[in-house]
């Protein structure tokens, strides 16, 4: 219970001691960071699921709220300039919108702060804030135990489904035959109501110049950060997360397409990023239905479970997307396999059965046979004691 409510939190990282409300679920040491910390911390890892505490509970967060990205960096530069200048601008000027927003919201914290110790103080001079006396509740004590025992058999009549004949004649009050008419303790529901996450992501509109971030909502997705670069679906292991996808096409489309391969990333379509599928979960499919034998359809209930646990009906249904890109990725693995990565030859140009894959238990001749096994001597004679049986 210690790790499910937060009292004046401070950061573990940062030595700016920032108010802590942000924790990975993913790290092994799930210590409360500040938005900063979180965002540093995790721009190498941005596939991590994170929760942020809302004063009450910890609510599921994203990374994408704390500003962390997707960089697609230039694989085939030289050493040390992966990034572009086209990169490092955007870089530079991403965070410094990011640390705005966090100052932004260390001053809310700190208000909210301030707000909590007003109350108490508060408090302390008003008798209807204060704790209540006590000396006079032992007064009253056996009044609320008679409540208590009454309260107790309308229940018992309720689910026995009688008139309540067992009452107390000083019991005037008319029992309901269903247990809505039963009074609830004070304060036993919450006071704001609950609704669930739309089908869809939302892109709120935006005017020119303004980060979609900024003004998306708890929930809404934005469309697009301050450069415009789009907000794309990447299914992973633990679910579907959502994040800006920072890239350049200064070496060519197709390098392009080649850096996000280097990410270890794979996209849906080479025309328009939206869906990503990262080689993990390829990874991890082909092997759950190689050795428990699940269908692409529960994996993707199991994908679909791990992004919303209580609304699984919510999520993109990239059901047929997982099946075409594990049709892709068998046949990428199998061209590793046979070794085109070190071949000139086209791809497609592959011949019949040179994608198959070496089996050393075959008996071979020339590699675990002899190439004069047909004429070997004891060959005649096993084949005669076969012939015998």
């Amino acid at each position: 219970m210690s790790r499910e409510s937060v009292e004046d939190a401070t950061c573990a990282r940062c030595s700016s001691r920032n108010i802590a409300k942000w924790r990975c679920k993913d790290c092994t040491a799930a210590e409360l960071i500040c938005r900063r910390c979180m965002r540093n911390s995790h721009m190498a890892c941005p596939l991590h699921r994170i929760e942020v505490w809302t004063g009450t509970f910890f609510r599921p967060a994203a990374l994408w709220e704390t500003g962390v990205y997707l960089l697609i960096k230039h694989h085939s530069h030289p050493i040390g300039k992966a990034h572009c200048e086209t990169l490092t601008f955007q870089r530079k000027h991403l965070e410094r919108f990011q640390c705005a927003r966090d100052d932004v919201e260390q001053e809310r914290a700190g208000q909210d702060r301030t707000d909590q110790g007003g109350y108490a103080a508060a408090a302390a001079n008003d008798p209807c804030l204060s704790a209540p006396d006590f000396s006079v509740q032992d007064q009253s004590l056996d009044q609320d135990m008679a409540g208590d025992v009454r309260f107790d058999r309308r229940l018992n009549a309720v689910y026995a489904d009688l008139d309540g004949p067992e009452m107390d004649e000083d019991d005037e009050e008319i029992v309901e035959d269903h247990l809505d008419a039963l009074p609830l303790p004070r304060n036993y529901m919450p006071d704001r109501g609950f609704e669930a996450p739309q089908s869809r992501p939302q892109s709120p509109s935006r005017p020119p110049g303004q980060d979609a971030s900024q003004s998306a909502g708890r929930g809404d997705i934005p469309a697009g950060d301050s450069f415009n670069n789009p907000y794309v679906r990447v299914v992973h292991t633990n679910g579907i997360h959502h994040l800006a996808l920072v890239y350049c096409n200064c070496q060519g489309r197709e390098a392009t397409h080649c850096d996000i391969m280097a990410q270890s990333l794979i996209p849906t379509s080479f025309t328009r990023y939206q869906t990503l599928f990262t080689h993990a979960v390829l990874d991890d499919y082909r092997i759950t239905s190689l050795e428990c034998k699940a269908s692409a359809y529960q994996y993707f209930q199991k994908i679909k479970r791990h992004t919303s646990a209580m609304f699984p009906d919510t999520v993109p249904n990239l059901y047929h997307e997982l099946r075409r890109m594990s049709r892709i990725w068998r046949w990428l693995k199998k061209l590793k396999w046979a070794g085109f990565g070190h071949k000139t030859t086209d791809t497609t140009e592959a011949a019949p059965g040179e994608l198959a894959i070496f089996c050393p238990a075959c008996p071979q001749p020339g590699l675990n046979l002899s190439k004069t096994w047909d004429q070997d001597p004891q060959r005649s004679v096993t084949s005669e004691r076969q012939e015998a049986y």
